[in-house]
C-alpha cells in the first residue's frame, strides 16, 4: 500500500509535464504546508492549555498532532519539527533582544541543560549548538556556552527521529514545557549582566 507522498508524486508523474513539478519539489509543498499549519495550531492550542493550568488538555492536543502524516518533503514530523522550532526561536529571540553584556539568556539555558530530562536536554543542546554556529556571541559566551553544550550527549534531536505516536506526542509535551519554562525564567531573572 502506498503512502500519500508515494500517490501523490505517482500521480504527478503520469501527468504532462509532472516530471518538471517533481523536480522542483513542488508537487508536495501543499501538503508538507498543510501538515505544518495543523500541528503549528495544535501546538498553539497546547501552549494555550499549559498556561490555564490543564495539563491532560495539552497532552491530547499534542496527541492529535502526533497523528498528523509524516512529512516526506520536510524529512520530518510537522509536530516535531514545531516544537523543535519554538524552542529554538523562543531562545534565539531572547538572545537577540539581550544586550551583549546580558547573560541570562545563557545562564537559564545552562540551568535547564543540568536539569532537565534528556528530551529537554537533547533538544536544547541542539538549539544551542545552532546558535553558537549562527550568532556571533562574545568569546567568553561561546566559551561558556561550548563548554554547557559538551557536556551533554549528542542525541538526534527530535525532528530528526521517527518515534511512534504516543512517544512523539510526550516528547513534544516536554519540549512544550521546556519552552514555556525557559521564557518563565529568563522573565523572573533578576541577574545575568556580566561587567
Amino acid at each position: 500500500m502506498q503512502g500519500l507522498s508515494e500517490r501523490i508524486l505517482a500521480e504527478y508523474a503520469n501527468r504532462g509535464l509532472g516530471d518538471v513539478e517533481l523536480a522542483s519539489d513542488r508537487a508536495l509543498h501543499r501538503y508538507s504546508r498543510a501538515g505544518q499549519d495543523g500541528a503549528e495550531n495544535l501546538v498553539d492550542k497546547a501552549f494555550d492549555a499549559l498556561d490555564s493550568g490543564d495539563r491532560d488538555r495539552a497532552r491530547r492536543y499534542l496527541a492529535t498532532a502526533s497523528r498528523l502524516p509524516y512529512d516526506d518533503r520536510e524529512r520530518s514530523h510537522p509536530l516535531a519539527w514545531t516544537v523543535h522550532m519554538e524552542l529554538f526561536n523562543i531562545v534565539s529571540d531572547t538572545v537577540e533582544h539581550s544586550d551583549e553584556r546580558d547573560t541570562r539568556w545563557l545562564d537559564v539555558a545552562i540551568d535547564l541543560l543540568a536539569h532537565s530530562d534528556e528530551t529537554a536536554r537533547t533538544e536544547l543542546r541542539d538549539v544551542l549548538k545552532t546558535i553558537d554556529h549562527d550568532y556571533r556571541l562574545g568569546k567568553a559566551e561561546s566559551r561558556t556556552l561550548r563548554a554547557a553544550i559538551g557536556r551533554v550527549p549528542e542525541q538526534p534531536s527530535l525532528p530528526d527521529q521517527r518515534l511512534s505516536e504516543s512517544a512523539l506526542a510526550e516528547s513534544a509535551l516536554v519540549v512544550v514545557e521546556l519552552c514555556r519554562a525557559y521564557h518563565e525564567a529568563v522573565e523572573h531573572s533578576t541577574g545575568g549582566a556580566t561587567t
